[in-house]
């Protein structure tokens, strides 16, 4: 079943607030107020002089070297879409969803977004952006530091 980004974070909120406390009222009051926080959503897009197999591949190796791949994530049905939790914020303690689209742009060249999403409280810490920043670097990387060109979407804080 597929579960929005929303659902998803409220989740691993509550996880957290299980695994810091013994008071199981405690966690479910944690996930419902989690799913009124506002979203720090942040997307970097990349144009990679790579094929966009090899770059989903890759991008599949990052996700699960740094985080917890999910299959349940919505995604898009415009091009192959991979998504994982990874922890983002002070300490990495506020989980993040980082989604990763790549699309074929030739044969050799692949266009990937990548967005990260997490919760955001009253204290800002960015995560979803730190999050989507981390991953696009990482795979950048991964691939031999070679991209035709980088583009910074922004950011947008929404319920």
């Amino acid at each position: 079943m597929q579960r929005s980004t929303d659902a998803i974070l409220a989740a691993e909120l509550e996880k957290l607030a299980s695994a810091a406390s013994d008071v199981e009222i405690g966690t479910k009051v944690v996930g419902r107020v989690a799913r009124k926080l506002p979203n720090d959503m942040f997307q970097v897009e990349l144009e990679l002089a790579e094929s966009a197999d090899r770059v989903l591949r890759v991008a599949c190796d990052v996700l699960d070297e740094v985080g917890r791949i999910r299959d349940d994530v919505v995604a898009s049905d415009a091009a192959p879409t991979v998504a994982a939790v990874v922890g983002s914020g002070f300490l990495n303690l506020n989980p993040a969803v980082v989604t990763v689209e790549v699309a074929p742009l030739a044969a050799d060249r692949a266009r990937v977004t990548v967005t990260g999403t997490a919760k955001e409280g009253l204290i800002k810490q960015h995560a979803g952006e730190k999050a989507a920043r981390r991953i696009a670097d990482k795979l950048r990387q991964s691939l031999g530091g070679f991209s035709t060109g980088i583009v910074t979407v922004g950011g947008a804080d929404s319920t």
